[in-house]
């Protein structure tokens, strides 16, 4: 699936030989696909680069804000034997042996005090985002956009104002993740959705409404270069498997808060017109594409 993906889109054809790749990871926590990345998608994904002559692939996250394990993490989800696999090591970014960038203060105005991304992700020639289809009991979803949240340095997040503390579908948290983003353009987003969480998360144990930890098996895999169209597409599956409880059914995929804000900051498209969904292997796309249109 993740291979038909790519081939019935842009693929891997803007890597050359020699480039350095940096695959964005999801590690919120150690449990495994759909809440972490998939280690089968980052295999399938980094051995098409080898294959390609790339030696320099990176990978690296950091868990929420509240766990300060993401080695173990990694062994859990088994995102540090894919590495391996690899010829490479997944690299948690925590305060200790991380060179750190500091961003232009005028870039997050959102965020309380500096704002701090690995210089082995800036410094990368590609970013290749795997993030996972998944509700959030805080954020509503949390995708390609919300993914890139794993990049900032641990003491930037627990800061008071910043990611610590946030209230539901909360503004403010949709133009923080926005102004992260901002900071870097992934080469490709490739959102797995071969099985999805659909209830509560990011971890099975995050409620809604007392429901957390559903998993549905929609089979979908989404590649785009556009963060805010691999969302929306993501938010239209979802549509068609939460139960009502779940905030993403509430909201018209690009009158999300976290959209609207991503949209105002210039990440991508703007509007249902300017997708173009295909996908000459998906059953269910005219309902995703009906789902993706919604007001």
């Amino acid at each position: 699936m993740i291979e038909a993906a790519l081939a019935e889109t842009i693929g891997l054809s803007m890597i050359k030989r020699g480039d350095s790749v940096y695959l964005k990871v999801n590690t919120n926590s150690g449990d495994s696909f759909p809440f972490s990345t998939s280690p089968t998608c980052i295999a399938t994904i980094g051995g098409m680069l080898r294959d390609m002559g790339v030696t320099d692939i990176r990978i690296g996250d950091r868990s929420f804000w509240g766990d300060d394990d993401t080695a173990a993490n990694f062994e859990r989800n088994g995102i540090a034997q894919a590495a391996r696999k690899l010829g490479t090591r997944a690299i948690a970014f925590e305060d200790e042996g991380t060179d750190w960038v500091i961003l232009p203060r005028d870039l997050h105005p959102d965020w309380v005090g500096e704002l701090r991304l690995p210089r082995l992700v800036t410094s990368a020639t590609h970013i290749i985002n795997l993030p996972c289809l998944k509700t959030h009991f805080i954020a509503g979803f949390t995708m390609s956009l919300k993914n890139c949240l794993g990049l900032v340095n641990p003491t930037d997040r627990r800061r008071p104002g910043n990611l610590k503390t946030h209230a539901p579908i909360d503004e403010a948290l949709g133009r923080q993740i926005a102004q992260v983003n901002q900071a870097f353009t992934p080469s490709l987003n490739v959102l797995n959705g071969y099985r999805a969480l659909i209830t509560g998360g990011p971890t099975p144990h995050d409620r809604t409404h007392h429901r957390g930890g559903d998993i549905a098996t929609p089979r979908v895999v989404i590649a785009s270069t556009d963060r805010i169209a691999t969302d929306a597409t993501g938010l239209a599956v979802l549509r068609t498997l939460c139960p009502k409880t779940e905030s993403v059914t509430q909201f018209a995929p690009f009158a999300h808060p976290q959209l609207k804000a991503a949209i105002l900051a210039g990440l991508g498209i703007a509007s249902p017109a300017a997708c173009d969904l295909s996908g000459a292997s998906v059953p269910e796309l005219e309902r995703y594409l009906k789902e993706l249109r919604a007001v």
